[in-house]
């Protein structure tokens, strides 16, 4: 099996030529995302202010305005906070499926960006249900002290590359597969994403905007993480189906 850096060195290989297209697809997503969230908090804000300036007591009973401007705050969390939660599920999760599909693509060949449908077209109940039950799971093995919530998380990233690959596979047999093909790698998954540690540490430095150029990079090399244990667990059942000599 590959290490970190000639994972890292192959997913160069791949983005050449292609970088900036690559660039494209992480950006167009991270942006859906963060507009329609930013549009929810931006909408709830302005209806909670605008709330506060209507209040007739206003300019007579400034402690009454107080606790109503703090009730209608903790209404706007709670809001937004379930907002937020159905955006993830119906945008993120299908989304997160078409940019694995688009890296896994980009392993071979160059990938149009109509990849970024894919979770739309293709399974889109299935691709929002999994990657729903994919964070429920997670959470719930995290009120074990953490550390089981953090192995399952490993366990669970190639969930998102499984439905981008298998359109036919069910959200059953997605676990089955994580489980199994993550059997012994969760630790060189955690290798390869901690080898980014000194790019991610620079990103800083920028306020964040050097991670929109790193991310390619990570998707890419995670995808040829995908692509190599798909292939190792081919060749696994191929030799357990040959005849004995």
């Amino acid at each position: 099996m590959s290490r970190s850096r000639e994972l890292r060195a192959r997913a160069r290989a791949a983005l050449t030529g292609r970088y900036w297209w690559a660039f494209a697809a992480t950006l167009i997503v991270t942006t859906v995302i963060g507009v329609v969230t930013n549009i929810l908090v931006a909408g709830s804000a302005t209806t909670v202010l605008m709330r506060i300036m209507a209040n007739p007591n206003i300019f007579t009973n400034t402690t009454q305005v107080l606790w109503d401007a703090i009730g209608e705050i903790i209404h706007m969390t709670i809001s937004v906070s379930v907002m937020t939660t159905i955006v993830i599920v119906l945008l993120a999760n299908p989304l997160n499926v078409s940019l694995s599909r688009y890296f896994i693509v980009n392993t071979q060949e160059k990938p149009a960006l109509g990849e970024l449908l894919y979770g739309f077209k293709t399974k889109y109940g299935r691709n929002v249900g999994t990657l729903l039950l994919v964070a429920i799971k997670t959470y719930l093995w995290s009120l074990l002290f953490v550390i089981p919530g953090i192995i399952k998380a490993y366990e669970y990233s190639i969930v998102p590359y499984l439905l981008a690959d298998n359109p036919y596979m069910t959200s059953s047999e997605a676990f089955v597969q994580a489980r199994d093909m993550m059997r012994g790698n969760k630790w060189r998954m955690f290798k390869l994403q901690f080898s980014f540690i000194g790019w991610i540490f620079l990103s800083g430095f920028t306020g964040g905007l050097g991670f929109y150029f790193l991310q390619p990079y990570m998707q890419a090399a995670t995808a040829e993480f995908y692509v190599e244990l798909k292939a190792s667990k081919a060749d696994a059942v191929e030799a357990q189906e040959l005849p004995a000599e």
